[in-house]
């Protein structure tokens, strides 16, 4: 049993119904071999040969002889050394500093008005 089929060429279909055909007649008459016209291609033009380069291929290589473990190792010392520095500085800073560089926004706070202390005194008004 054949699954795939091959497609015939025409050439071989035509033969193969002149060769059917011949059988059928009375008496074979001396048929002709059918064959394909010879095509001669044109010849294809030679290409120059690549010149000859002397290039050496560039490999990059590490030479620093440490591992990636220890690179990592390094970067997170030098982040934790550096965090720890900023740290301290920011911490360092004075309360005194931080309200000197706040910006007067020009609120007025008043007093809660439900506090027995606001309605004692009613003209304090904090402004900030």
């Amino acid at each position: 049993m054949t699954l795939i089929r091959r497609k015939k060429s025409r050439l071989q279909r035509a033969t193969e119904t002149a060769r059917n055909l011949q059988q059928r007649l009375p008496s074979p008459p001396d048929l002709p071999e059918l064959s394909a016209p010879e095509i001669k291609r044109p010849e294809l033009p030679s290409l120059p040969s690549a010149p000859a380069l002397d290039v050496r291929k560039r490999v990059s290589r590490d030479t620093g002889g440490d591992t990636p473990l220890l690179s990592l190792a390094g970067g997170l010392l030098l982040g934790l050394f550096v965090g720890i520095i900023v740290a301290v500085i920011l911490i360092s800073r004075s309360e005194d500093e931080e309200s000197s560089s706040a910006r007067h926004t020009g609120i007025t706070l008043l007093p809660h008005q439900g506090s027995d202390a606001a309605s004692e005194e009613p003209s304090t008004a904090v402004t900030g």
